[in-house]
């Protein structure tokens, strides 16, 4: 076991926000005392590591929404987190969403978002739909202002687009 990394390290998977009960902070200014507590916490851990900076892939799915995650987190400890913008699936089947998408990534990279975080959503949930219908493929083209936008803008595409065949299979001695 190694107790401290040697060199400052940067943790790129994480889901600090997480801390606050949902997903999306809504007042950054009102953050709960347990929030606040826990994420004081990761802190320590993350000094006593050696860990640098953690990315938080899970910033919000609109500019709103990361504006007030990257306030929540950099007000108390500066520097010490980067988020990541994820898509609005839930406008994907709006006219004019995909340029409405790349639009927002432009927003998102003013606001400070470092990546594009792409969760299993798309692969394994979003259907054509709403509820129903096929799955939305990946390389769907609608998509294509999006991933073009990602790299005009520096935004380097975090996917995560399934789970391994363990998650779809029941729980006994051979699985955990």
């Amino acid at each position: 076991p190694v107790p401290k990394a040697k060199f400052p390290v940067i943790e790129a998977h994480t889901h600090v926000n997480w801390v606050f009960g949902r997903r999306t902070v809504v007042d950054p200014n009102a953050v709960p005392p347990e929030a606040a507590k826990q994420l004081a916490e990761i802190v320590r851990l993350m000094d006593d590591l050696n860990i640098r900076l953690m990315v938080n892939l899970t910033g919000g799915n609109s500019v709103g929404a990361l504006n007030n995650n990257i306030a929540a987190l950099d007000r108390k400890y500066p520097g010490r987190f980067a988020n990541c913008i994820e898509p609005a699936w839930d406008r994907v089947r709006e006219p004019g969403y995909p340029q409405w998408q790349a639009d927002e990534l432009a927003k998102a990279k003013d606001a400070g978002a470092v990546g594009l975080k792409i969760l299993k959503t798309l692969g394994l949930y979003l259907r054509e739909n709403g509820d129903t219908g096929p799955l939305v493929k990946v390389d769907d083209p609608r998509f294509d202002p999006m991933w073009d936008a990602a790299g005009q803008l520096g935004l380097p595409a975090f996917l995560h687009t399934a789970d391994p065949d363990a998650f779809f299979l029941p729980i006994d001695r051979f699985n955990e």
